[in-house]
């Protein structure tokens, strides 16, 4: 089987408290996720884009100025076209599984993202 890769980033609700609980309710909720997969040729097999509704969850606290100034993603775009955060961790998980390699530009930052949007 050939082994894929996978390039990921994700956009929150606001930063994220490294010193915090990392599944603690203060820390920043996903809204966006974003990610590429490689064949070892780089040849691109799958990519995809979703902003993702988690604005139901228990921690909702709206997005931050801050977090709006750097990615420009609305809570309403958020509620109107976001998928259901069980559809996209389902669908994030099947890839992971098919991949042997990661990368992402702020892996501190994106990894804990993730984990706590699974835990969540």
């Amino acid at each position: 089987m050939t082994k894929l890769i996978m390039a990921y980033d994700t956009e929150t609700t606001g930063l994220w408290d490294f010193k915090g609980d990392i599944f603690g309710s203060n820390q920043p909720n996903l809204v966006q996720l974003g990610y590429k997969v490689w064949d070892s040729k780089k040849n691109v097999i799958f990519e995809a884009g979703h902003l993702v509704d988690t604005t139901q969850h228990s921690s909702w606290n709206g997005i931050e100025e801050g977090a709006y100034n750097a990615h420009h993603i609305t809570e309403e775009n958020v509620r109107l076209y976001g998928m259901r955060p069980q559809t996209a961790m389902m669908q994030w998980q099947e890839w992971c599984e098919r991949c042997s390699l990661f990368i992402a530009h702020n892996d501190a930052f994106d990894t804990k993202v993730m984990q706590c949007f699974a835990k969540r």
